[in-house]
């Protein structure tokens, strides 16, 4: 069978499956396949050996290969996955993309070349766009920075025709840009990016003022308050529970204090704070009382260590700070007396 021959039947049966039966029926498929495999047609390899019949005069030799085959499959996609990333971390974006591509040409269903394709698509679009919206926010703080010079070169020559025609191209500028950053603000907001979004409205509306944009920007800054607050308390209570579970009242009770600000009203905070000072509460009653008994029986170093320890948690504890005081001056005397015995 010809080349010739070949062409027809491939036209004739105008699909790749066609093309495998014809191959299938090749006498010399096995150097066919070794062919294949240097180029990395695995893809017509798969096709050509679902068609393949066990009658075929080397269907023993080509079976026993269907190991070597996958092998030298997965190596290759391995191989492709691993120089694409390194290529994109590298920054070739599209030198990586097009060896997936190629890789993609000769396994066009693999859905591990598919996946990191789409995700090498995806995540270029996403730098692209974020190329384009800072250059887009540095035109527009340029446009804003340069409102007083042209300001300066109207008062100057206000009826020069130049410098008129200069000023007209930088209003329209200032129209195309704010419009662009309208653009990018509304984008924003659907995709509830409230900061990019509050930085493009304010951009645009220093270029071009409108009550229409002054309004949505408040808006706008109002619920990026809400997401912050929301962040802000989590991480507060997080910071609390870590505290209390480690008994530092101090740190927890400052935190639930910070809480208190963000939400004044919220019951679960009331009810944390009540039960944290109840358990403070308890905690000064015990500790203060078994400071005194250890103080009565002399050992007034121990009790002044629990009490230094207390006024950590309650700094304006007058009860403490007057047994500490006491306390002080005690062991100051003792000291006095014993450093007075040894001078002796």
């Amino acid at each position: 069978m010809n080349w010739l021959r070949f062409l027809l039947i491939c036209f004739t049966l105008a699909t790749a499956s066609g093309c495998s039966h014809f191959y299938a029926l090749s006498s010399d498929l096995n150097k066919q396949i070794d062919r294949w495999l240097a180029a990395h047609e695995y893809q017509k390899i798969e096709n050509t050996l679902e068609h393949i019949s066990t009658k075929h005069a080397e269907y023993k030799i080509i079976d026993r290969r269907r190991a070597e085959i996958t092998r030298k499959k997965n190596n290759y996609i391995k191989t492709t996955l691993a120089t694409s990333q390194k290529l994109r971390d590298s920054g070739k974006w599209q030198t990586a993309l097009e060896s997936l591509n190629g890789a993609l040409d000769k396994l066009p269903t693999n859905k591990k070349l598919l996946t990191e394709r789409d995700a090498l698509i995806s995540e270029r679009d996403i730098r692209i766009n974020e190329l384009r919206k800072h250059m887009l926010i540095r035109k527009a703080r340029a446009l804003i920075q340069y409102e007083p010079i042209y300001n300066n070169l109207s008062q100057l020559i206000p009826n020069d025709y130049e410098a008129k025609s200069e000023i007209d191209d930088y209003n329209e500028d200032r129209a195309e840009i704010a419009d662009l950053l309208m653009s990018c603000s509304n984008h924003a907001l659907e995709t509830r990016d409230y900061y990019m979004a509050a930085e493009c409205l304010s951009l645009s509306n220093q270029l071009v003022k409108t009550r229409q944009k002054t309004d949505l920007l408040k808006s706008t800054l109002a619920k990026r308050k809400t997401i912050d607050d929301k962040r802000k308390s989590k991480h507060l209570l997080n910071l609390y529970q870590q505290a209390y579970d480690k008994k530092d009242y101090h740190n927890a009770r400052y935190n639930l204090e910070m809480l208190s600000t963000i939400k004044p009203d919220d019951k679960k905070i009331q009810k944390l704070k009540a039960n944290l000072e109840k358990e403070i509460q308890f905690l000064l009653e015990h500790d203060i009382n078994q400071g005194k008994t250890l103080y009565s029986s002399g050992k007034i170093s121990e009790a002044l260590a629990i009490w230094e320890n207390l006024l950590n948690i309650d700094p304006d504890n007058n009860e403490l700070i007057a047994l500490i005081t006491r306390a002080k001056k005690v062991t100051q005397k003792l000291q006095e007396l014993e450093e007075s015995s040894t001078s002796q």
